[in-house]
């Protein structure tokens, strides 16, 4: 809709590579502090009731994920973008 209105396709493009970015960082933010507070609370508790495992507190598994979330975030809109924009804007338009 915004094509049809004059944005260029790579002002679109940056602008749904920000918007991936601003949920990127909303995401990380959360994961960062939902998994410290579960951790030092729910995993460490079970841990500690369990005698076979030992509890460490850390945040490589973030670590290892994150990247993987940001490169999806980055390629999945331009991937989307570039099969759409095949498609003429009015045919975009059009609800079937």
């Amino acid at each position: 809709m915004l094509e049809a209105v004059g944005m260029t396709g790579g002002q679109l493009r940056t602008k749904l590579m920000k918007e991936g970015s601003t949920y990127f960082i909303w995401t990380m933010v959360v994961s960062v502090i939902v998994s410290s507070i579960l951790n030092v609370t729910a995993i460490r508790f079970l841990a500690d009731a369990l005698g076979m495992f030992v509890w460490r507190f850390t945040l490589m598994p973030l670590g290892v994920c994150l990247p993987l979330i940001l490169v999806l975030i980055v390629i999945i809109p331009v991937i989307a973008y570039n099969r759409l924009s095949k498609r003429s804007v009015i045919d975009r338009l059009r609800v079937e």
